[in-house]
């Protein structure tokens, strides 16, 4: 879903005329949620590359500030940055964490934390439409009804476990540099509900058992043998 979104976007852009007669403008604000290590960020990345755009990792905890109005002109001027380099994609990472659900009172941090938050939903709502905004949050726990209403997001999207034929392709992906023949079949029939990171971690581990022991590249049966070592 995610990827056709993007794919979406970019015919927009890549046919203004037609898109403005049919009165299209392009999905540009996205909330992926799902748990770790699912491929969030790496969606980010390939949009960009996909866009023909750069990437940039905003810092929403960067804005936070001791200082009684520091951390709300933090916060513009992070977004009037992100304006000056549109086109651009922009991603904010664990924002649920960084913005703890817009909740604060003037008992613990002064209101500093929900005014930076209205302040955030406010400027990404009137965002330059070069910038195309991407936020991931693990879960909805901490992010404010305000956060999730209809119209804030363009899209919020569900990040879930590879299916066996996506976990066949992160596997190819990370052994057509190795020597061998490998069962991907095997391999992504066995490590249901792993996430792509776990994936990769189970491969760079074992390199690491059986290489400087053994002198030879990895096999099936030795990334088999680590995956019952390991709980993913």
């Amino acid at each position: 879903n995610v990827k056709q979104m993007i794919l979406n976007a970019k015919w927009v852009l890549n046919n203004e005329e037609e898109a403005k007669r049919w009165g299209l403008v392009p999905m540009r604000r996205f909330l992926l949620l799902g748990l770790p290590g699912t491929g969030k960020s790496m969606i980010c990345e390939a949009s960009a590359h996909e866009l023909g755009y750069g990437l940039v990792q905003v810092g929403v905890a960067r804005a936070l500030n001791s200082f009684i109005g520091q951390s709300e002109a933090n916060m513009r001027s992070m977004f009037d940055q992100l304006e000056r380099l549109s086109p651009i994609v922009a991603w904010a990472d664990e924002i649920g964490r960084d913005l703890s659900g817009g909740s604060s009172s003037n008992y613990t941090d002064g209101g500093t934390t929900s005014r930076v938050h209205g302040e955030f939903l406010t400027r990404m709502q009137d965002l330059d439409p070069g910038v195309f905004f991407f936020a991931a949050a693990n879960g909805l726990d901490h992010l404010s009804p305000e956060m999730l209403r209809a119209g804030r997001w363009d899209q919020m999207l569900y990040v879930g476990f590879p299916t066996t034929g996506e976990r066949r392709q992160i596997f190819h992906m990370h052994l057509s540099q190795i020597e061998g023949n490998f069962d991907l079949d095997q391999l992504a029939e066995r490590t249901p509900c792993w996430t792509g990171a776990e994936i990769v971690s189970l491969i760079h581990e074992t390199k690491n058992r059986i290489i400087p022991v053994h002198r030879r590249p990895i096999n099936t049966a030795d990334i088999v043998d680590v995956m019952g070592k390991t709980r993913n």
